[in-house]
């Protein structure tokens, strides 16, 4: 397996520019705990880079000199692209500027090379996503929703939905096989590629992990992360 980090986002919901795969958590930049996940797993991990380049290479390869990097200033979905098209099979993908604490992503590869298996005469599996339930509405409605056919498989996602249908949600974890850059047009974001594979008949599952998820869109989820509650 390949591992890909996404960690070219410009941070624009803060009130700054920031470069989100950097903010500290305990010490760590971010992006350091998806790539220890991806190593321990993947024989070839690749971090694209946009945004604040410069200064996330000069950081992830002190710590991590066998990391690749691949440079992107043309948004998130053709950095996905353009990630993805060095794959020889399938890839674990992740988002730097999201946290998965105590994840089970071993049990999840386990599930996708199971569901891979039992579903190779009924068509191909495409891909697994990583996901949460029993999610609360206001984090729902900052990621992506997941809706089910009667199969098990996805049917439809909603980014950052306003309607909130069930208590999934999908995250920038996940497994795929390397022909999810066929459904890459023009799409603004990760979601509508995988709708638009399902859309064309492709069949994905949802995963659910383990312990805490932190999607850091704005300053007040980087707060969550970091300020402890009593």
């Amino acid at each position: 397996m390949k591992g890909i980090v996404i960690a070219g986002g410009k941070g624009t919901r803060f009130s700054n520019p920031t470069n989100k795969s950097l903010l500290l958590y305990d010490g760590k930049p971010l992006i350091f705990y998806n790539i220890e996940m991806l190593i321990s797993h993947c024989n070839d991990v690749t971090v694209v880079t946009g945004y604040g380049s410069e200064q996330t290479v000069a950081e992830v390869s002190k710590s991590f000199p066998q990391v690749n990097f691949l440079h992107s200033d043309n948004g998130v979905v053709n950095a996905f692209k353009d990630a993805i098209e060095f794959v020889d099979d399938c890839v674990i993908t992740c988002f730097g500027d999201e946290l998965a604490i105590n994840n089970n992503i071993e049990s999840m590869i386990d599930y996708y090379n199971h569901l891979d298996r039992a579903l190779f005469n009924a068509g191909p599996l495409l891909g697994v996503i990583g996901a949460y339930t029993n999610a609360p509405e206001e984090r729902i409605k900052k990621c992506f929703s997941l809706q089910f056919g009667t199969d098990g498989g996805i049917r439809k996602i909603v980014e950052k939905p306003t309607k909130i249908i069930n208590s999934w949600h999908g995250t920038g974890y996940g497994i795929f096989k390397k022909e999810i850059v066929k459904y890459i047009n023009k799409q603004t974001n990760i979601p509508s590629v995988y709708q638009t594979a399902i859309n064309n008949m492709e069949r994905i599952y949802a995963y659910s992990l383990d312990g805490q998820f932190y999607n850091i869109n704005y300053q007040e989820d980087y707060n969550d992360l970091v300020i402890p509650h009593e």
